[in-house]
């Protein structure tokens, strides 16, 4: 696992598991990754120490050119979001 952490975003790269890639949208914030890969969800959760925290994004993504995209409110409490297969 490799961590980044910029701007207030920390992004952890996982071996196997594809790239998300996170932007602030107005109120929200985007998260997307190829339309080619399948198989995975986008989950979050408001604590890593918890394994059994991480629950589904209720939010359907939708394809946006080459990518699907979910945009989530950056709202309430932080979370941390994944792909998961």
């Amino acid at each position: 696992m490799i961590g980044i952490a910029a701007g207030g975003v920390t992004l952890a790269l996982v071996a196997g598991a594809p790239a998300l890639v996170v932007q602030t949208s107005g109120e929200g914030l985007s998260l997307s990754w190829p339309l080619g890969v399948q198989g995975f969800a986008l989950q979050a959760t408001p604590d890593l120490a918890d394994e059994t925290s991480w629950t589904p994004v209720l939010t359907v993504p939708v394809a946006a050119g080459s990518q699907h995209r979910v945009t989530e409110p950056v709202t309430g409490p932080t979370k941390l979001y994944r792909l998961k297969k």
